[in-house]
């Protein structure tokens, strides 16, 4: 029984609301032990008072922002810093590429081309959520967020990129994604990229993106 006390039969199954009523019970106590006061997050009780409020959603919006300034106003004071300085270009869009004409290899320079001007993220962390085994759907949706947001990527939202930029190209009877690890000196590096047949030719290519370049777009000439 992990140490749990038995129920008897007829009594009540213990709820979600009164595990947490009960953790609150003992945390407040405990506080009450050592003297200290409890702490107060505007945060947690705004959020604990949301169904009770009947707020429209863009008010329960608008009023989540103004708590989130409460309870780190530091940050929030760069974030509008940022926001109201006019002398801050906007940074620049990667503009899509027109696919409707050219050649195989024409179109698939100008998607890696498009890929690249998203830039390497050299911070190791993604700004991205992913998931490779969520399926199609998923890849389209964090695609199109990628595309929306222009933030820096690394090889895996690449592929993501060029899995939803190549959906339509009849030009391309196989995309296949491919993981392989490199070695530099001692330490050894996962990657990946998206490996592209030509219908017309039969070879291959492939998109992506890379800290090195010869890791990422290859032009449809491999068997």
């Amino acid at each position: 029984d992990c140490g749990q006390p038995r129920r008897h039969r007829g009594e009540p199954k213990p709820t979600a609301t009164t595990a947490l009523a009960k953790e609150a019970e003992a945390v407040a106590r405990c506080q009450e032990l050592i003297g200290e006061e409890p702490i107060h997050d505007p945060l947690k009780t705004f959020r604990n008072q949301q169904s009770t409020l009947g707020l429209s959603k863009k008010a329960m919006t608008a009023k989540t922002h103004r708590t989130h300034k409460e309870v780190d106003p530091g940050t929030q004071s760069l974030i509008d810093r940022i926001a109201d300085d006019s002398s801050l270009k906007a940074p620049p869009m990667p503009k899509r590429p027109n696919l409707k004409s050219g050649t195989t290899k024409s179109k698939l320079q100008a998607l890696s081309r498009y890929i690249h001007a998203f830039e390497y993220n050299h911070t190791g962390k993604s700004y991205f959520k992913m998931s490779r085994d969520r399926g199609l759907k998923h890849v389209h949706f964090t695609a199109r967020e990628i595309i929306r947001e222009a933030l820096p990527i690394q090889c895996v939202e690449a592929v993501f990129l060029a899995v939803h930029l190549t959906a339509e190209l009849e030009c391309l009877d196989l995309r296949v994604p491919l993981s392989f690890k490199s070695k530099c000196g001692e330490a050894h590096y996962r990657h990946i990229v998206l490996a592209v047949r030509d219908a017309s030719t039969g070879k291959w290519g492939s998109l992506g993106i890379s800290r090195r370049k010869v890791l990422a777009f290859k032009e449809p000439t491999f068997e």
